[in-house]
């Protein structure tokens, strides 16, 4: 057992090392043939799978220990998992009133990238491919796939869970980190991937997720009537107080995947 945990412990340094090195790189090698973000994003998220691809070749087991099982997905599950990605960008607007609103933090906006170049089909596919696919195939493979799997052998569920969200949450920066982690969404992911052991479901989610960033942020402030916004808030919080305590109280802290 102690030589399987270090084996995992060895995996999870490559991979994150090599996610975060070759993911830099990436960026340079973009910069050097265009100046166009979304490619650029593209070319980095392209750099670095092919990188960690030809790591999981060379390391034999390791990607089919993160379980890519397409014929294992059933339409419920799915159609379950799209109704929390509501939930939770319900709860990532609310959050992001509260920050905006009480904080000096800087927040990013999706919407504000899209260039003239992104009002013709070509582009838009790029923007759409860079924000939502791209970046949920490889992160859910680097955090869930592999580092969230692999602590659990170590330091168990909840840990594990609590570890990989505060990780991934702030490689976004500290406002779109604080953002994530306080909305939930991410203790959501690797809950899902826990039960299922199934990879594709985190990365529906987050692929999901990301393309609903491209709509305009809740104003919880103004409007016709802003009561419905903060009723749309209470809607979702039972759901995710239900989800946490599910997660963090109800569910055993299991050692094993």
């Amino acid at each position: 057992m102690e030589q399987i945990i270090e084996q995992k412990k060895a995996s999870t340094f490559i991979t994150l090392f090599l996610f975060f090195v070759f993911s830099a790189v990436g960026v340079v090698i973009a910069y050097m043939i265009t100046d166009n973000d979304d490619l650029i994003g593209i070319i980095a998220y392209t750099v670095t799978f092919l990188v960690l691809l030809c790591y999981f070749q060379l390391k034999k087991g390791v990607l089919e220990d993160i379980n890519f099982k397409i014929r294992e997905l059933e339409v419920l599950k799915i159609l379950k998992i799209l109704f929390y990605c509501i939930i939770f960008f319900i709860m990532s607007n609310f959050v992001y009133w509260i920050l905006s609103t009480y904080t000096h933090l800087k927040f990013y906006n999706e919407t504000e990238n899209l260039k003239p170049y992104s009002k013709t089909h070509l582009g838009q596919l790029i923007f759409f491919v860079s924000l939502t696919i791209f970046p949920a195939v490889v992160e859910e493979i680097v955090f869930r796939g592999v580092l969230f799997k692999n602590l659990i052998f170590r330091y168990g569920l909840k840990v594990a869970i609590l570890a990989t969200c505060i990780i991934f949450s702030f490689i976004h920066g500290l406002s779109d980190g604080l953002n994530i982690f306080l909305s939930g969404g991410t203790f959501y992911i690797a809950y899902i991937y826990y039960k299922e052991k199934n990879i594709l479901y985190p990365i529906i989610f987050h692929g999901v997720s990301n393309f609903m960033s491209l709509f305009p942020r809740i104003n919880y402030i103004s409007g016709d009537s802003p009561n419905k916004f903060i009723f749309l808030f209470m809607f979702a919080l039972p759901f995710i107080l239900r989800k946490l305590y599910q997660i963090f109280i109800l569910e055993k802290n299991s050692f094993k995947f």
